[in-house]
């Protein structure tokens, strides 16, 4: 996902993708610096709601709402 498309994901709480896991929603996005450039990664909730996940923004997929 692009930088927009993750922020619209936590501001909207749609469900998100990564490593072909299906999360609840985005709950954080988290910007670090990393060597002088700024790395975004997003915190994202389990389905259950039981943990957190963080991932950089680039290997996460948004859900469509046909599936």
């Amino acid at each position: 996902m692009t930088n927009t498309e993750i922020k619209d994901a936590l501001m909207d709480g749609r469900r998100v993708v990564h490593n072909g896991i299906e999360y609840d929603r985005v709950s954080a996005i988290i910007y670090r610096n990393s060597n002088g450039k700024i790395a975004v990664s997003a915190e994202m909730l389990d389905r259950n709601h039981n943990c957190i996940v963080v991932a950089p923004v680039e290997k996460i997929n948004g859900v469509s709402d046909a599936e």
